[in-house]
């Protein structure tokens, strides 16, 4: 876990080569995300803040792109 400024609290992070081999997002995606200021990138990495894109990823309720649908508990 790392702090993330915008969050201000210690969140899980991901590599954005994760979330494209787990949810098929290009790399051209996630940066148009973060350029939106729908997702966090952690201070002097390039890791993806991970309740950031939870965030999204329930706000949108979309399915990811290899098909799955997120399903809302």
């Amino acid at each position: 876990m790392i702090y993330c400024e915008i969050c201000q609290t210690n969140v899980q992070i991901l590599e954005p080569a994760q979330i494209i081999s787990i949810f098929g997002f290009e790399l051209a995606e996630i940066k148009q995300f973060f350029q939106n200021n729908q997702i966090h990138l952690v201070c002097w990495t390039e890791m993806v803040c991970g309740n950031s894109f939870a965030a999204y990823f329930n706000t949108n309720k979309t399915n990811n792109k290899k098909g799955e649908q997120n399903n809302e508990n």
